[in-house]
């Protein structure tokens, strides 16, 4: 019986890697996680948005993550009549990114905003988040 923990601990760790990342990331795309801490704090919902296609949205303590296409690329998030301020940036194919969304400002009123993140501290702060299902 003492044999069967480490090897359960194994597996159940083995599991709980973020949302069905791909091992490896594509040359001709990148992986982009963006992700809201637990912190209630700001409108309840945000739009994460890549150029004008909208990537889901995310609620406090979740993230979601999809495939771009490398190049130069504009990422925003959008809350409510809040202001948003669009993060621009220039993807690597066969890389994965990490953006924090947060908000700025009073609760009712202030602007919705994204910052790069480290893979270490992103990894970290999302290790406890609910994964969002995108759109089709």
């Amino acid at each position: 019986m003492r044999r069967f923990w480490p090897i359960l601990f194994l597996l159940v760790s083995a599991c709980a890697t973020l949302h069905q990342a791909p091992t490896t990331v594509p040359a001709g795309k990148a992986l982009v996680y963006v992700y809201r801490r637990a912190i209630p704090f700001g409108p309840a919902e945000m739009h994460v948005y890549d150029g004008q296609q909208d990537k889901g949205v995310l609620t406090n303590g979740s993230y979601l993550d999809f495939m771009a296409d490398p190049g130069p690329r504009a990422f925003k998030v959008v809350a409510g009549d809040s202001r948003s301020i669009p993060y621009a940036t220039t993807l690597d194919g066969g890389h994965t990114y990490y953006f924090l969304a947060y908000f700025l400002g009073e609760q009712s009123k202030g602007d919705a905003a994204l910052t790069p993140m480290d893979a270490d501290t992103a990894k970290v702060q999302m290790a406890n988040l609910k994964p969002i299902d995108q759109p089709d």
